[in-house]
């Protein structure tokens, strides 16, 4: 009889990409009951082949915590994800964390761009997602320019909605994140049922600010050191900074392509969504 290695994850953050998702399981993973894998693991997305042994040894430095788990933002985008996730794990929840779409685009266009991927403007990235999207060769590329598509939350969360009950799904708006920290995280502790009154220290510490790299020729060669030294060179090969604000009139533009998708995920969840309008 084959011997059953490491621990299965009882929960998963499944994204949006660039909707907090890095915040949501560092403060997760500060809670002493539960152990969140801060790394995104993508064994659904990228190493299923690998198998379940695999998948178990990413958590092997679980000690009891009742929550285990961790976050790739592409298991609620990519088709398919919700088939696999409730073979491998059919009792596992799953937390959702949705920013305003049009934010979102902006956010994951300057990821792209700092890292040499974008050389398009973002008027001109819009234009040209629907061609991207239709011949890309994977869907880690197809991914890679889905600014609009990956801000269509409502049909994402009823693909998750077919493979699991609701009480297993759990949303949480970036806005709500951000205005009421201690009160979002509060529901989901309940929802994974760990000590609800328990508060993350430094909560109001930034995470995942945006990056500008000083050389991107750099950046593979500094992958490749050694860990002490990669993580020194890598500190100075980056600055903290904010991207430029966004063309008001492309903004009118998306907040009327999201307007329909938006009041539909509205009445899905049962909430008003009128901050991501402002």
């Amino acid at each position: 009889m084959a011997v059953r290695v490491g621990t299965d994850p009882n929960f998963l953050v499944v994204g949006a990409m660039k909707s907090g998702t890095t915040s949501l399981i560092t403060y997760l993973g500060s809670h002493p009951e539960i152990y969140a894998r801060r790394d995104e693991v993508h064994y659904f997305d990228r190493h299923h082949a690998l198998g379940p042994d695999w998948y178990r040894t990413q958590f092997d430095g679980v000690t009891g915590e009742t929550a285990i788990g961790e976050s790739t933002p592409e298991y609620m985008y990519f088709d398919g994800m919700p088939e696999l996730i409730a073979a491998g794990l059919p009792e596992v929840r799953l937390v959702a964390i949705l920013r305003n779409p049009i934010d979102r685009a902006y956010s994951h266009y300057w990821h792209n761009e700092t890292r040499g991927h974008e050389p398009l403007s973002f008027a001109d990235a819009l234009a040209a997602e629907p061609e991207r999207l239709a011949s890309a060769p994977d869907a880690r590329t197809r991914g890679r320019f889905a600014y609009v598509d990956r801000g269509l939350y409502h049909q994402q969360l009823r693909r998750l909605a077919e493979g699991f009950p609701a009480d297993r799904v759990h949303v949480v708006l970036f806005e709500d994140m951000r205005d009421d920290r201690v009160g979002t995280l509060q529901g989901v502790f309940r929802f994974f049922g760990v000590d609800d009154a328990f508060v993350p220290p430094a909560i109001d510490k930034a995470k995942n600010r945006f990056v500008r790299y000083r050389s991107q020729r750099l950046r593979r060669p500094i992958r490749r050191l050694p860990g002490p030294a990669r993580k020194v060179a890598s500190r100075l090969n980056i600055g903290y900074t904010t991207y430029p604000k966004m063309d008001p009139d492309v903004r009118a533009e998306l907040r009327q392509r999201f307007a329909g998708p938006n009041a539909e995920l509205a009445s899905w969840l049962g909430r008003d969504l009128d901050v991501w309008a402002r």
